[in-house]
């Protein structure tokens, strides 16, 4: 079977990962995989490290017709059997190219808790696109499927599927990242991958981190438009001489082994792929609420806690789980680590999207 995926993402974040994963997946079962992506973003480089072919020709929003034009003629020759649409920003655009070239199965894909938006000419594109050309809405968890249908009453829920996000097995040295630190003996470390904007709830962790002990550490890995915002914040609390500033690594699962405790007060995500890897190296993990935290830390199916869940926007709170998993969590490292493998593999999550983009079982 061929497929067109498309992702319009500069940076390499959750999403562009986990289409990586399905990509690779799919073309190691035999399909024909073509994805339309940004030229020169890293995303581009990635796939082609996992031998999936791009292309630069993409939708470029409702105001770039000749792009979107592009698009439709890239898809109408090459006769895919189905597209999938990972770029919320391009879905209207680009499932209007798939369906009027006449593409049998078109998927999109919404990675995080949102809402429909509630009016104005973009909505009203979005919902066109979803109603008329868009034959499945994949979500990641069921927290974002609760979002969308309260808020989308007009889409037919057996039109949205779960499909939870797929997490390799990793190994991580270190050594390296503590050296690289130079942390004082005996400190403990928090690591936090995530975007440097305001939805990670990167200041929670800061104020959490001013009622921790000081022998506790923060490296944060990521980049954003907060970052000017969220150095000053830590010079305000105090806390400036313990947070590290590590911007994009490619090395994360050597951040991840090197800590002691990962926290993410994350206040719109759905159970994010750096907590994932968290989980998979047996990492203790400490987030928010609301954000499908629950489907992957909390206790489900007769198994216990797999970690922490506090509270939004409690910095206090965040503060005292961040205490307890730093202060020794072998069983909620254990159960996180057989939850990474058990409920969030990666060729369990390639099968279910090889079912929806072209049915089979």
């Amino acid at each position: 079977m061929r497929l067109i995926a498309h992702n319009d993402g500069r940076e390499l974040r959750g999403s562009e990962r986990q289409l990586v994963h399905i990509a690779r997946g799919l073309r190691e079962r035999g399909h024909d995989v073509l994805v339309s992506c940004r030229a020169g973003a890293p995303l581009e480089a990635e796939l082609a490290r996992a031998g999936v072919e791009t292309t630069g020709r993409r939708p470029r929003g409702a105001l770039a017709l000749p792009s979107v034009w592009v698009f439709r003629g890239l898809i109408s020759r090459s006769r895919p059997d189905a597209v999938l649409l990972t770029s919320w920003k391009r879905l209207a655009t680009g499932a209007w190219a798939a369906r009027s070239a006449g593409v049998p199965r078109v998927v999109a894909r919404l990675g995080i808790v949102r809402a429909m938006p509630p009016g104005g000419v973009s909505a009203g594109r979005l919902r066109r696109a979803l109603e008329c050309s868009v034959d499945v809405l994949v979500v990641n968890s069921d927290a974002v499927e609760r979002a969308w249908l309260d808020s989308a009453h007009w889409f037919a829920a057996d039109r949205l599927r779960v499909i939870r996000n797929g997490v390799e097995g990793a190994r991580g040295h270190p050594g390296a990242l503590r050296r690289e630190l130079e942390l004082p003996a005996g400190a403990r470390l928090i690591a936090c991958v995530a975007g440097l904007e305001k939805r990670k709830g990167i200041d929670l962790l800061l104020l959490a981190l001013t009622e921790l002990p000081h022998d506790v550490h923060a490296a944060i890995a990521g980049e954003g438009t907060e970052r000017g915002a969220l150095g000053a914040l830590a010079a305000q609390l105090g806390v400036a001489s313990r947070v590290h500033w590590l911007g994009m690594r490619s090395d994360v699962p050597d951040l991840l082994a090197a800590a002691d405790a990962f926290v993410l007060p994350t206040r719109q995500d759905s159970i994010p792929n750096a907590l994932l890897e968290a989980m998979a190296l047996g990492v203790p993990v400490v987030t928010t609420a609301g954000n499908g935290a629950e489907e992957a830390l909390g206790p489900r199916d007769g198994r216990a806690s797999a970690g922490w869940i506090v509270r939004a926007e409690d910095p206090h709170a965040l503060a005292v789980a961040a205490n307890e998993a730093l202060a020794g969590a072998a069983a909620e490292r254990k159960e996180a680590f057989w939850r990474a493998a058990h409920w969030f593999g990666i060729p369990r999550m390639v099968s279910e999207y090889e079912a929806v983009l072209f049915g089979r079982p």
